[in-house]
């Protein structure tokens, strides 16, 4: 398989009919200058999109004579981006996994599988917001369900275009992208977004319902913004870890100036056989702000603890780095299998701002059955409405065999001095095919709002 990414921006496809013409490339072959590949992985690009054009003579036409030749499917799969990008042209990269989550190609056909959307980050400048929609395995059924956008801090009109409608999955896809435009408008804001809401599936259930689309702005122009880089928690089974790179933090900074940034991954915990390492550089043309490095995770059957490992930035131009180190979590996961798992959510520390934090659940051992488990946040100190987060519920899903979930929350960062921690919590309810462990979670936010010439520091001790 591609074992590297190649940018959406160097690739443009001019027409695709599945069974009829050919892929037709719209530009000229790219070469390793281009691309960042390694010539290799060029060359056996090209050979996915010549593979493409047997499709008139052969539906399944005889591309690969091994398992790391790209057949016809794999051409119209990378061609068609849709289906293995997450957030695509100017946001992220497009890329063939070395190892396909089984969702995308191993899982068995079942009669309801989960569909899930994911929170994704992208930036003003980006002009769409890619937003995926997929299916824990292939149904034996065609699929379908319902999907709209809904306002939340960031205006429909004003910063995205309201969007909705009906996506449908023929027998054996698994992975749909749904296109939101946003809107560029001048006015300096801080992180701000909407949703995309699933409802009324067909031969499916919902696992996730809501995803939160994070809009970083990029209206603050400066000389030299700052790097950083997110960390990310995931379950094994996940396929990928999504590290979000951003320009100026949270709150967005442009650079007149194309600035880029050397990435490499590096082992923790995790080591070569958690997760394939790699390293490329990314490019922010004027005007963006975000950039998402997608990592390929390795589904063993090895019981294991939480393991982590690193995304290092180095080697900016145009740009310092500020938080150049994101770290990775991969949830506890291929324990023995408990008939009644217990589901806990941590306690966590943020930065107000930090424009949103993953509040991570997790069950005690990978469970044969579906898990399930209603989320609410609760006001304790900190208030919701816009003042200090924004307050979310809704129902998690375990798909049997997952432990480890997250529920994202956007922080507000206000102007007002606030004495001490601020908190809230993240309330468990109602579990099905488990037992509540830690069924609240406090969240504590820290004030940005007194500013120091020389702050102290301090380690807390949980």
């Amino acid at each position: 398989m591609f074992e590297r990414m190649l940018p959406l921006d160097d690739m443009v496809v001019r027409s695709l009919r599945v069974g009829g013409a050919p892929v037709e490339p719209g530009t000229e072959p790219l070469g390793e200058r281009e691309t960042g590949l390694p010539v290799a992985n060029v060359q056996r690009w090209h050979s996915a999109i010549d593979a493409a054009e047997q499709v008139g003579k052969s539906e399944r036409g005889a591309a690969a004579d091994s398992q790391d030749s790209p057949t016809v499917d794999d051409a119209i799969q990378l061609a068609l981006a849709a289906h293995f990008a997450g957030p695509a042209v100017g946001q992220s990269e497009l890329r063939w996994p070395a190892q396909a989550a089984p969702s995308e190609i191993t899982a068995n056909p079942v009669a309801s599988p989960l569909i899930s959307v994911a929170d994704i980050v992208v930036g003003e400048g980006d002009g769409i917001a890619y937003v995926t929609v997929s299916l824990s395995a292939p149904g034996t059924n065609a699929v379908s369900v319902n999907y709209a956008t809904a306002a939340v801090t960031a205006s429909s009109g004003s910063d995205f275009t309201t969007t909705s409608g009906t996506l449908n999955f023929a027998i054996g896809e698994t992975s749909k992208v749904v296109q939101v435009t946003l809107l560029e408008n001048a006015s300096v804001e801080g992180l701000e977004h909407f949703r995309l809401n699933l409802s009324a599936p067909v031969n499916a259930t919902i696992a996730k319902a809501s995803a939160m689309v994070g809009i970083v702005d990029n209206d603050s122009v400066v000389a030299t913004p700052g790097l950083y880089v997110r960390d990310v928690v995931v379950d094994e089974a996940a396929g990928t870890a999504s590290f979000v790179v951003m320009l100026g933090g949270p709150t967005g900074q442009a650079s007149a100036s194309t600035v880029t940034v050397d990435y490499n991954t590096a082992n923790g915990s995790a080591v070569g056989t958690d997760y394939v390492s790699t390293g490329s550089t990314l490019t922010f043309t004027p005007g963006q702000t975000v950039k998402t490095v997608v990592v390929d995770l390795k589904d063993d059957a090895t019981a294991e603890g939480a393991e982590r490992f690193l995304l290092n930035l180095s080697n900016a131009v145009n740009a310092t780095i500020v938080d150049g180190r994101g770290v990775a979590t991969i949830g506890a996961n291929d324990g023995a299998l408990a008939a009644t798992p217990t589901l806990s959510v941590a306690d966590m520390v943020v930065g107000e701002g930090d424009g949103y934090i993953d509040v991570v659940v997790s069950l005690s051992a990978p469970s044969a059955s579906a898990v399930s488990v209603v989320y609410a946040t609760q006001d304790v100190s900190a208030d919701d409405g816009g003042y200090d987060y924004d307050a979310v519920s809704g129902t998690l899903n375990f798909a049997a065999g997952e432990t480890t979930k997250t529920v994202r929350i956007q922080l507000e960062s206000s102007a007002s001095f606030e004495y001490g921690l601020e908190h809230f919590r993240l309330n468990l309810s109602a579990p099905t095919n488990a037992t509540l462990g830690k069924a609240s979670g406090m969240i504590s936010i820290v004030d940005n709002d007194t500013v120091a010439a020389s702050p102290e520091l301090s380690c807390a001790t949980w």
